[in-house]
């Protein structure tokens, strides 16, 4: 006997699907908008810690800076201000004065930044000849990262030296 083979009938199968449908991606990216709105803030807090870290790291760089200054000067800090000028008329007093160099200046060789220092001339203002380009060069350590008037930016400053101000006239050459 011959074996009969018999067809199957052919089955109607569900088509196999493939891709996501709107739903499912629909809820994939909330489950994904929900986790991104709990790390966010951990993100941005983690960021704060760490500029506000790196702002206490540089006080602490310049406190350190202006403690090695008084200490190669016989314990005095450095000036607030150096306002060099002439006497003309011999009288022990200068005539002339201008504005030379702030605190900044004197601390440079302690904050590892004798170049810079070397650079600047002594003999002019602060806004006179190479000094404007010394004076507008961005030293990273005198800046905090959470000021935004001087972070980044040329010559950027964000500590301050809290002096006295006298009223006699004194020549800080005879000191």
């Amino acid at each position: 006997f011959p074996i009969m083979q018999t067809r199957r009938p052919l089955i109607l199968s569900k088509p196999i699907r493939r891709g996501f449908t709107l739903i499912e991606l629909l809820v994939v990216i909330s489950i994904i908008a929900t986790l991104m709105a709990l790390i966010l803030p951990a993100i941005q807090s983690a960021r704060e810690a760490a500029r506000r870290t790196q702002c206490l790291n540089n006080m602490r760089n310049v406190a350190t800076s202006t403690l090695a200054y008084a200490t190669k000067n016989r314990g005095r800090l450095p000036a607030s201000g150096s306002y060099p000028g002439a006497d003309t008329d011999a009288d022990g007093l200068r005539d002339t004065v201008f504005p030379g160099h702030s605190w900044v200046v004197d601390i440079l060789p302690d904050l590892d930044q004798a170049a810079i220092y070397e650079r600047w001339n002594r003999a002019l203002a602060f806004n006179v000849g190479a000094n404007v380009a010394v004076g507008q060069l961005n030293i990273p350590v005198l800046t905090c990262p959470n000021d935004d008037t001087a972070d980044g930016l040329d010559g950027g400053l964000s500590y301050v030296a809290n002096v006295g101000i006298g009223d006699k006239n004194v020549d800080l050459l005879s000191l």
